[in-house]
């Protein structure tokens, strides 16, 4: 079977060595993304699996992250929150989709049967449509590839048990690597893209789908889909105009 690489952010509630204990055969490496403010509490006692550690908040992040990955020596890449369970079942799966599939340009994903944040099960908002796992290879990171996404039959069980600010902050390192595909491919924004992205996620997930039923849980999760859209049209024009 394909070993892996695990990139996660870092949830002090949950032990990095119990989480990885069920699936340690398949990962080889693991890189965690973490906030330098709270570098100190890191506690990664009794993993014996290779870390990486990528502050977030040092100014050359996703340089850095793409200099990481190129690096590798495992092809796959798997990006899931800690709170989310990876099984056995999930190995065995993704690797017959690997083998079967046989493109290297695939990102292969799964979905979560539920969805909590800040405490409360949310049931409206499409949230659960969300992929909660995703895996894909290397080489669509720094390449202008045209990726193609397949739908596994696995279904994690909960996602987004963790914080406002951990959330928030997981949503700003996707938008900065989101950005950096679509600037490799020679994407580019425009004033209007800056209203339209966070406008029309915000409406979707709130209103069309529902999140205003799940009170201001359902709010708080679509208002960072929002500032997510806004955060990756902002790190795309900033690219294009070489601002740090």
């Amino acid at each position: 079977m394909k070993k892996f690489t695990l990139i996660t952010i870092y949830q002090s509630e949950i032990s990095l060595s119990e989480w990885l204990n069920e699936v340690r055969q398949f990962v080889v490496q693991l890189i965690v993304i973490v906030p330098i403010a709270h570098r100190n509490e890191v506690n990664a006692e009794g993993v014996e699996i290779p870390i990486k550690w990528i502050d977030i908040e040092e100014r050359n992040v996703c340089a850095y992250y793409l200099h990481t990955i190129a690096q590798l020596d495992t092809e796959w890449i798997i990006n899931c929150s800690m709170n989310t369970k990876l099984t056995l079942l999930f190995f065995e799966e993704l690797n017959v989709k690997i083998a079967s599939e046989s493109n290297k340009n695939n990102q292969f994903i799964a979905y979560p049967t539920k969805v909590s944040f800040i405490g409360k099960q949310l049931n409206y908002g499409g949230f659960t449509k969300e992929p909660s796992i995703i895996c894909y290879h290397k080489n669509t990171v720094s390449k202008n590839t045209i990726i193609r996404t397949k739908k596994l039959n696995y279904r994690s069980t909960e996602w987004f048990v963790q914080t406002y600010d951990n959330l928030q902050l997981s949503f700003i390192w996707k938008a900065e690597v989101d950005s950096q595909q679509l600037f490799n491919k020679n994407k580019k924004t425009s004033y209007y893209r800056f209203f339209a992205v966070p406008f029309c996620a915000l409406m979707t997930k709130w209103i069309l789908k529902g999140g205003f039923l799940d009170g201001r849980e359902g709010f708080s999760l679509a208002y960072l889909y929002a500032l997510k859209g806004l955060n990756k049209e902002l790190f795309l024009w900033k690219k294009h105009k070489n601002i740090p």
